[in-house]
């Protein structure tokens, strides 16, 4: 399928300042990555029984895994309590780094509503405090007339520093949020919906109410036990039985509680009915005892209502996380590096 055009004129939409923008981001944690939600929340189209369309294969069951349906196990409060030994397993860690593939493919966007946007080779890596990030939309695979991201940002001892092409600066103390170019491209951790980022410089208690930081496990099932329920069945995902979470017409999750608690599978709708987006993970490796991560993310983000009728209901991109490496421990301190400028002195 082709990659096209969007917004006329739009070269950098994660950062674009357009309040109508439909790529435009609150905080842009996760802008134009597996959710897309931004813009969107107020009244998004979807038709709730389109499936995910484009993803990997499913993986092979065993005998073991094999089932008809069977009576769930755990309660609310168990998985809140599984998803949140999951994420201090992640917090032990000295340090983890994945590489991966960031690709948007159109379907059917409303006229207008493209980007131009090539296939992004992303870094993510954190150490102790130490985060970093790096993008390289270089690759051989996209248009030659697109013109490549090519950033690096590192947050360490104090101190953020941001490249974007031959563009660097760097300044003592925390980033604030507006312009925070490491909370664009945390793609692949963002979308295990875990907190990765909070441990290292401070984020304020109304950014997670924000549309997708509002969708960090356990985060978001705390506040909300009455609402969410645990279905009376397990159900399988790509043949592994899961625990699926329910709060009716708003979200629905389906937790492998076999595999760190992560999600192989979600649904988020709006209060029309309309589903927003669908995601699934699949491939999971486990890499240090109890972490978890996927080969592949996939998401799919449906038109909203405010499309035009012919659009509404339509998928309108999907995205794709694939996993190229991953180091979970000691991630090496030559790592956390924003190379200087060739102009730089």
């Amino acid at each position: 399928m082709k990659r096209g055009r969007e917004i006329e004129g739009c070269h950098e939409p994660r950062f674009c300042e357009r309040k109508q923008c439909w790529q435009r981001s609150a905080r842009g944690m996760w802008a134009g990555g597996m959710l897309l939600l931004a813009g969107m929340l107020a009244g998004a189209g979807g038709a709730a029984g389109q499936g995910v369309a484009h993803g990997p294969p499913a993986t092979p069951a065993s005998p073991a895994q094999s089932m008809k349906a069977k009576p769930a196990t755990l309660d609310v409060e168990q998985i809140i309590q599984g998803i949140e030994q999951n994420q201090a397993a992640w917090g032990r860690l000295k340090g983890w780094m994945v590489r991966y593939v960031h690709a948007r493919e159109q379907i059917e966007p409303p006229p207008g509503m493209l980007v131009l946007y090539g296939d992004n080779q992303i870094v993510n890596a954190r150490k102790g405090k130490w985060l970093f990030a790096s993008e390289n939309q270089a690759m051989p695979t996209n248009p030659a007339h697109i013109t490549g991201r090519k950033t690096w940002v590192l947050w360490k001892d104090g101190k953020y520093t941001e490249r974007n092409q031959q563009s660097i600066q760097s300044r003592s103390g925390e980033p604030d949020l507006a312009g925070n170019l490491a909370l664009n491209v945390f793609y692949y951790p963002n979308s295990l919906f875990r907190d990765f980022c909070s441990d290292t410089f401070t984020l304020p208690a109304e950014f997670w109410n924000e549309d997708e930081p509002s969708l960090t496990l356990p985060r978001c099932l705390s506040p909300h036990k009455k609402e969410y329920r645990v279905r009376a069945e397990l159900e399988e995902v790509d043949s592994f039985p899961c625990h699926v979470l329910e709060w009716p017409g708003h979200d629905i999750i389906w937790i492998d509680d076999h595999c760190g608690f992560n999600v192989r599978r979600r649904k988020f709708f709006v209060p029309s009915g309309s589903m927003v987006f669908e995601m699934k993970a699949s491939g999971f490796e486990e890499k240090a005892p109890g972490i978890w991560i996927p080969g592949r993310q996939t998401g799919i983000t449906f038109n909203p209502d405010s499309a035009p009728p012919q659009y509404r209901g339509k998928i309108m991109r999907i995205v794709t996380n694939t996993l190229i490496e991953a180091q979970i421990g000691d991630v090496p301190d030559a790592m956390f590096n924003v190379p200087q400028a060739r102009d730089s002195k």
